[in-house]
């Protein structure tokens, strides 16, 4: 008498939600993160949070199909993976800062570029880590707008933080000098359009200058600049992290 074959069990077919579930067993969490900003979130309607989620296939595509260029394609990423803040309402401070944010919990801290030697002209590689740079916030009794001393008429100016939506008056010297009155809230208590335009007319170099280097927010912010020295020819200089149109890729 022979044994009966042992009866094979058979494998019960997988429903689509159990097969996404096995595909994506290693995919990472795309829970927002909560990012810490410059401002502190103080200038914004809630005071925060404002949290940034990783980007995705669906993100960039709609970024390809929507023909938006330049910075424009950098705010409407922004845009789709943002929540707790405008993105036009922005402070440009706080923008640098959660661009940097999205580039690292999508494709990780270290970003690598290519970059050519300002003496030798050689081409090299060098490495960021976005995890690492230096953030700078603002001081607990910063104001929007902001008070200013004019080191030359030693009167006060009353100038408003730039947002996102004011980029295109400061993406170069020449606009910057050009709107320089959009963001003058006042000159010496004085708020009429037609003084502050008369001031602007006959303001010192050096006055305007401070105005500037204001409105860049250099007294707060990330600090993107790293130290490079050359592998060819050993010449040192600073080179600042490359914010382009494909900044959103992989190395």
């Amino acid at each position: 008498m022979t044994d009966s074959p042992r009866p094979v069990a058979k494998k019960e077919p997988k429903d689509g939600k159990s097969i996404l579930a096995e595909i994506f067993e290693n995919l990472p969490s795309d829970t927002p993160t909560e990012v810490k900003l410059p401002s502190g979130c103080k200038f914004y309607p809630g005071g925060g949070p404002v949290t940034v989620r990783p980007l995705k296939y669906e993100d960039e595509k709609a970024a390809a199909l929507s023909r938006v260029k330049g910075r424009h394609v950098l705010n409407f990423i922004l845009n789709r993976c943002t929540e707790g803040i405008e993105i036009p309402d922005l402070l440009t401070i706080d923008k640098m800062v959660l661009m940097l944010k999205l580039r690292e919990i999508s494709f990780g801290s270290e970003l690598i570029m290519d970059t050519e030697c300002p003496s030798c002209e050689g081409e090299t590689k060098i490495t960021f880590d976005l995890s690492k740079l230096p953030i700078k916030e603002l001081p607990p009794d910063a104001e929007d707008p902001q008070p200013i001393m004019l080191p030359i008429l030693k009167k006060e100016m009353v100038i408003k933080r730039p947002r996102v939506k004011d980029e295109e008056y400061l993406g170069s010297e020449t606009a910057a000098f050009q709107n320089l009155w959009r963001f003058i809230e006042s000159v010496h208590g004085h708020t009429s359009a037609a003084i502050i335009q008369q001031v602007l007319e006959r303001l010192p170099s050096k006055d305007a200058r401070l105005i500037i280097k204001t409105l860049s927010g250099s007294n707060a912010g990330i600090d993107t600049t790293v130290n490079f020295e050359c592998g060819g020819c050993g010449h040192k200089s600073i080179v600042e992290v490359p914010i382009t149109e494909d900044f959103f890729t992989g190395n």
